[in-house]
């Protein structure tokens, strides 16, 4: 399987590049709430095909020249603008924050049983404890806010439509056998 998938990869693609192609139309052109539910359920699963793909391909391909680096990139950034919405959704401060106070909770357990922890009052290790999930909070949260913005501008319609446009290009052109590996970087 993987070797028909390393050989097939440029179909792929071009199939999901025309999928970029085909939303990004559909976003410029709709509302959110008017667009196309088929294409956002393909876009998900597009895009989750083309965040794996290029793994599944590196370490599928007998001869890694047949791989271009452009290609892999070109996969990365289609897989990301199909899913910028979705991610964007994610909560992701809430799930840092979350995870870091369950592991300062565990190791408050821990140090309790611990010479250390019978010495230190516990109101000192809460304090500390919160002191340490409001800055992971703070932290978390800027970054999200900058995250968002790029996802933003990532899932923005135009820009869904014109790397779809590239990646079904360069399928097309790998795929066709009009270029070698390389695909549109044997142009520019």
């Amino acid at each position: 399987m993987p070797s028909s998938l390393v050989s097939g990869y440029p179909w792929l693609v071009l199939a999901v590049g025309a999928l970029g192609l085909a939303l990004g139309v559909d976003r410029t052109f709709k509302r959110r709430n008017n667009e196309s539910r088929l294409l956002r359920v393909l876009a998900l699963v597009g895009g989750m095909v083309m965040l794996a793909l290029p793994t599944v391909v590196v370490l599928g391909a007998a001869d890694g020249s047949r791989i271009a680096p452009i290609s892999l990139l070109i996969m990365l950034l289609l897989g990301l603008c199909l899913l910028a919405r979705i991610m964007k959704a994610v909560p992701i401060t809430f799930l840092v924050v979350g995870a870091v106070g369950i592991g300062l909770l565990i190791l408050a357990l821990q140090l309790k049983d611990t010479e250390l922890g019978g010495r230190l009052p516990m109101t000192a290790v809460a304090v500390v404890m919160l002191l340490v999930l409001g800055g992971v909070f703070a932290a978390s949260f800027l970054v999200e806010a900058a995250l968002d913005t790029f996802l933003a501008c990532l899932g923005w319609g135009p820009v869904v439509a014109v790397v779809g446009a590239i990646a079904a290009l360069q399928g097309l052109l790998i795929a066709a056998g009009i270029t070698g590996p390389a695909g549109l970087m044997e142009y520019l």
